[in-house]
């Protein structure tokens, strides 16, 4: 394996969806010729989500992610933690 990148759009609304327009940005990475593994869900802090997310981290062999969601320190929702495997998830809010 090498160093896969895999980036996640949540779709819940006015967090993220209303604001970033995914297909664009799937879209240029594509053309940009950059091996990426684009995902989107609607909902990634609901437990299909963090379920979605998981499973597809380990059958896509994703060794690195960004995820593009609200923060839970915003909602009130419980954090999404996932177990994917070794390695440390760490969390950056970019505004």
């Amino acid at each position: 394996m090498g160093n896969k990148l895999g980036i996640y759009f949540c779709n819940c609304g006015t967090a993220v969806a209303d604001k970033i327009d995914s297909a664009k940005i799937e879209e240029g990475l594509k053309s940009s010729g950059e091996v990426v593994h684009f995902r989107c869900h609607e909902l990634l802090c609901s437990e299909e989500g963090k379920q979605f997310l998981e499973e597809d981290l380990r059958a896509n062999g994703v060794e690195r992610a960004v995820i593009c969601a609200c923060s839970p320190a915003t909602m009130s929702r419980p954090s999404c933690a996932v177990s994917a495997g070794p390695g440390a998830i760490h969390t950056s809010c970019r505004w």
